[in-house]
């Protein structure tokens, strides 16, 4: 019998010698990464008795639309080698989707070491996380006078938390973030950031948090594990503390999307702009995503999806929804559908990462092009992205 359960003390002792093999890192590492997601958050998955697995489940939300959507970031998956290539792991992602769903997941979220076993489980690609690399003698040193950069000692100011819900409200694909992801900026794995406020004369504007380390033997390079501002000012002066790094490293690199706020500021094309993961998206609850997703205020329209799901049965049906003001509402359907895809295909169509009318080129989606062209309108935006990684 497979069984998917809360990781005992025991199972987090056997888990993180799994995962250290899995992933090549020492075993004592995975304590920290245990109590960062509380140990209710580590999941054990057992078949005819024996561990066979295990994974962690990040509650936090995903910003679509202008609004957070509840979402269950999934890290540390893995599975013991003797178990592999029988089943388990598309076994136990399956039961993982089942349980999030009962737990009123509305979306999760994960990057994936390998794609065909998430898709088995409903999940699909969904959003990027991208890196951009340029050399700090190319970024604009300008000084902005009218404002003040001074080191923090952390990041638990409630100014700067705010600054940085505001930012990332802006940004399809942008976390939510909780507790595991703000102690996973204070305290990485490697490394000993710094972190720089811009204030100007009405508060804080913007910040940045930095990691300077060795490259390539004696090279070093300046890593932006994270930013946000409020002001067009506050982005030029972060550009000019990370150009301040010319006689010191040899690169400075950060991640988001082609279109972030610090690659529009490059004066140049001299740069690297590098895909360095595709994220994957599982559509958990369908009434609940749609309603919880944020649409264009300026539209009022009403269209039918029928939706397929293959694990989770209550998903399966004909969903109406009906968006007026930004907000979308949700209501079962017995009509004629406007547009049919499964589960794996509305993922993207609902982060805005692929178009309906693509999908239906791919023969992902069937529609008539009057009602593909509205699915277009309602989840079109700016393309998802995300920053971080857990």
């Amino acid at each position: 019998m497979d069984t998917l359960r809360t990781a005992t003390g025991a199972d987090r002792e056997a888990l993180a010698s799994l995962l250290s093999h899995a992933f090549a890192f020492e075993p004592e590492l995975s304590v920290p990464w245990f109590e960062r997601a509380g140990h209710d958050h580590v999941w054990a998955f057992d078949v005819d008795g024996a561990l066979a697995g295990g994974l962690i489940v990040i509650p936090m939300g995903q910003h679509f639309g202008g609004r957070a959507v509840p979402m269950t970031g999934i890290a540390g998956v893995g599975v013991a080698p003797e178990f592999r290539g029988r089943g388990a792991g598309t076994c136990m992602m399956r039961e993982a989707v089942r349980a999030l769903h009962r737990e009123g997941a509305a979306i999760s979220t994960l990057y994936p070491a390998t794609v065909p076993l998430y898709e088995r489980a409903g999940w699909a690609r969904a959003g990027l996380l991208v890196g951009t690399a340029v050399r700090p003698h190319d970024l604009d040193a300008t000084h902005e006078p009218s404002l003040r950069v001074r080191p923090l000692a952390d990041l638990d100011d409630p100014a700067l938390r705010a600054l940085q819900s505001s930012h990332a409200r802006l940004r399809n694909g942008s976390l939510a973030r909780g507790p595991y992801i703000w102690t996973r900026l204070a305290k990485p794995m490697k490394g000993a950031p710094r972190y720089f406020a811009v204030e100007g004369s009405e508060g804080l504007e913007g910040y940045v948090v930095l990691l300077h380390q060795e490259r390539d033997g004696h090279d070093t390079e300046v890593i932006v594990t994270d930013a946000a501002v409020a002001t067009p000012r506050a982005a030029r002066a972060i550009v000019a503390v990370l150009a301040s790094y010319r006689s010191l490293a040899q690169q400075v690199r950060w991640t988001g999307a082609p279109h972030d706020t610090l690659t529009q500021l490059l004066r140049d094309r001299m740069h690297t702009v590098t895909v360095r993961e595709v994220w994957m998206l599982r559509v958990v609850d369908v009434p609940r995503a749609l309603a919880a997703r944020g649409y264009n205020p300026h539209l009022r329209a009403s269209i039918a999806f029928a939706v397929a799901d293959d694990v989770v049965p209550e998903n399966a049906r004909t969903w109406r929804l009906t968006v007026e003001g930004g907000v979308g509402a949700v209501t079962p359907d017995d009509g004629t559908p406007d547009v049919s895809l499964d589960v794996r295909a509305l993922a993207p169509l609902y982060t805005g990462f692929r178009s309906a009318t693509t999908l239906a080129a791919a023969g992902l989606a069937q529609g008539d092009p009057a009602a593909l062209a509205l699915a277009d309108l309602l989840f079109a935006g700016e393309s998802p992205a995300m920053i971080e990684m857990f």
